[in-house]
This record gives C-alpha cells, structure tokens and sequence, in this order.
C-alpha cells in the first residue's frame, strides 16, 4: 500500500513538471525567421517570393551617347510627312473648263493649274464696269451742280451786299433832302412871324443838312465808281441819279439768296445719293472680279500634284459644300518627321536645335534637320509619357523619299 502510495505521488510530479513545461513554451516567444515557412507549407509556398515586376519602358525614345558628340542624343521613330502642303479650292461655284496638270505632275508657284467656265462672270463684270461709268458721270454732274449752286449763292450773296450798301447810303441822302425841305418850311414859318432866334435855328439845320448830304453823295459817287457797280441803269431819286440797286427790292434779293442756298443743300444731297451709287457700282465690280480670280487655281509653291479629284466638265459647288479639295499639292523637297521625346529628356529639347533623319527604307542615306516644333500636351501609354518634336528637313536632289515612309530622328542635346 505504502508502495502505491509512492508511485502515484511521482506520477503526480511528473505530469506537475510536464504542464509547467509547457506553458514555459507556449509563453516564450517564437525564434523562427518570419520569412521561414511554416511546418506543413507546401513546397510552393516555401520558396522565396518574386520580385515585383520593372514598369514598363517603352522602346522609344531612348537616350543614347554618340561618339565625338560632347552632349547627348535622344531619338525617336515616327512616319514622315511633308512640311508644306496644301488643299486647294475654287472660290466660287461652276462648270470646270480646263484642267492643266494630272497626278504626280511637278508645277511652280503661279502656274494655273485648273480654270472654271467664266463666261456668265466676264458678262457681270462688263455690265458692272458700265454701272461704274455710269455712276461717275451722275456723281460729276452732282458736283458740277454743287459747284453751280455755291456760284450762285454766292452771286446772291454779292448783289445783296451791293443793294444793302447803296440802299443804306441812298436812305441816308433821302433823310437828308426831308430834313432841308422841312427847315425850310420852318425857316419860311420864323421869318413871316419875325423870328429871328427859330430863323437862325433852321438856318443852321439846313447848313447842317446840306453838308452831310454833300457828304453822303460823294461816297455814293465813290461806291459806284468801284469795278462791280460800272454799267449798271441808273435811276433818278429825288433829282439824284442811283443805281438800279438803289431801286431793287431788298426782299427779293433775300429771297435769290435762300433759293441759292436750298439749292445747294439739296446738290448735297443729290453728290450723296450720287456717292453711294458709286460705292456700290464699284463693290459690285470688285466683288465681279474677285469671281473671276477665284474662278483659277494656281500653285501656291513648287510642288507635286499628289491628289486629282475633279475632271473636265465636273460641276463644282461651293467650297463649304466640297467634302475633297479638287487639288492636293504638296512640297516633297521640305518633310518633317515627329518623334516622342520622354518626359525626362523633353526640357533639353528646343527648338532650332540639331537632329539628323534616318529613312528605314534608305539605310545609306542620312538627313540633317532642325527641330521646329514641340507639341505642348503630352501622349500617354502605358505610364510612359512622351513629348511629340518635329524635325524638319530638306530632301536633297536624286534623293526621293515618299510620305508615309518610317524613319528615325536624333536630335542633339546641348
């Protein structure tokens, strides 16, 4: 019993140590690496994780050292294109007459190239052109009758100044023989009443008289001898010998003096009425010759003829209505190319800047250019942003590269 009694005490310890134990380790903390796997993981899992994939770059453009260059060199391909081209229209609706050139023909600034039926707008313009005569001969005959009407005016004028001068001195002189007859009568009235004071009183009125009056008739006698009043009817007045002006009623000359001036503000009227016909014949007639100008494409520059879209006899309409230009001329001896430049490498690139053209089909052939151009907004692909630059370049002779062609341009960094 004793025995048993023992055992089971050791027992008892035993599995006292074994708990202890155990909450020791689950309480110390972990010694595993945390990138060790854990028991039981499978062989995927246990092998080291990937590295996270590169961003991707784009093939173009790349930056690269040239030999003997002190700087760099970025470049880029693209499809080349002509530098100076152009869609050329008529200006005007109508039949076309005459076509000069086909496809692929070279032509020169200047050259008349296709030329409409203009016989309907020669018409207008020869009618146009007699309008225009027309409304010169009316628009002079305005100003001839402008010119006569301030002549006349300015005759009223004249002769009512004359009348008005005479007809105030001859007022005068009329007064003057009024006031001696009355101090006569006076004089005559004082010496029968043996009035010597009111006798010697009139006495010096008509001495008085007497002198302005002589006075009056000489400067009427002066006025009259002056070159405008010669030969002129005379009248007597009174005993006194006047001009007709002296006798002329003053009111009809202001009346010859405001018929003269409506005369001339209508001759106004009538040179601006006769203006504005003028205007219009001659807008008319611009607008006439202008038809016939725009009635003929001519070349703008040297160049080819790389599109033909009209024919002999076509009706064109106007041009917001053609959907194809009738002629696409374009300079093949002045291409461009347009490269992208990356984000990183774009504020080394400016314009005027040198860069040399490689055409993909030409493989001996090397271009030098200058960039001209540098798009402002940008073109993003797959994260990478890149900067458009067009070079420009001349195409030298026996050299023919056509548009569309692929190419590379490197342009030098300073």
């Amino acid at each position: 019993m004793g025995k048993k009694l023992i055992t089971l005490a050791i027992v008892l310890l035993v599995l006292v140590a074994v708990v202890s134990y155990s909450s020791c380790n689950k309480a110390r903390p972990a010694t595993t690496p945390a990138n060790a796997p854990s028991p039981g993981a499978s062989e995927q899992q246990r092998k080291p994780a990937a590295s996270p994939p590169a961003s991707p770059k784009s093939a173009e453009p790349q930056v690269v050292t040239t030999a003997g260059n002190q700087g760099k060199t970025v470049r880029g391909g693209g499809n080349i294109s002509v530098s100076t081209d152009a869609s050329l229209y008529f200006g005007t609706a109508g039949q076309i007459k005459k076509i000069n050139v086909k496809e692929g023909d070279r032509v020169i600034k200047g050259q008349e190239l296709a030329k409409l039926d203009t016989i309907n707008i020669e018409v207008n313009i020869t009618q146009n052109k007699v309008a225009l005569d027309r409304a010169k001969v009316d628009f002079n005959q305005a100003r001839l009758a402008q010119t006569q009407a301030q002549s006349a005016l300015a005759s009223a004028q004249f002769v009512f100044d004359k009348t008005q001068s005479v007809a105030n001195i001859k007022d005068h002189i009329i007064n003057a023989e009024w006031q001696i007859k009355i101090a006569n009568m006076k004089l005559q009235e004082a010496l029968a009443f043996n009035d010597e004071g009111a006798a010697g009183y009139w006495n010096q009125i008509i001495a008085y008289s007497q002198k302005e009056m002589t006075s009056l008739k000489k400067t009427l006698s002066d006025l009259l001898t002056q070159p405008q009043y010669v030969g002129l009817i005379a009248y007597d007045i009174l005993g006194q010998k006047y001009d007709t002006l002296t006798v002329a009623d003053m009111r009809m000359k202001q009346l010859t003096i405001d018929i003269a001036q409506q005369t001339l503000d209508k001759s106004q009227d009538t040179i601006n009425l006769a203006q504005r016909s003028l205007e219009l014949a001659q807008r008319n007639l611009d607008l006439a010759q202008q038809q016939l100008n725009q009635a003929t494409i001519t070349a703008p520059f040297d160049g080819i003829i790389a599109t033909l879209n009209i024919k002999e006899g076509d009706i064109i309409p106007a041009p917001a209505q053609m959907q194809r230009p009738p002629i696409y001329l374009v300079d093949l001896t002045a291409m461009q190319i347009k490269v992208g430049i990356n984000e990183l490498d774009i504020p080394r690139v400016r314009p005027g800047q040198i860069a040399t053209v490689k055409v993909d089909a030409l493989p001996g052939v090397k271009l030098e250019g200058k960039v001209t151009e540098i798009s402002t907004l940008p073109s993003v692909q797959g994260g990478v942003v890149d900067y458009g630059a067009t070079v420009s370049f001349t195409v030298p002779a026996g050299v023919e590269i056509k548009v569309g062609m692929t190419g590379t341009g490197e342009i030098a960094l300073n």
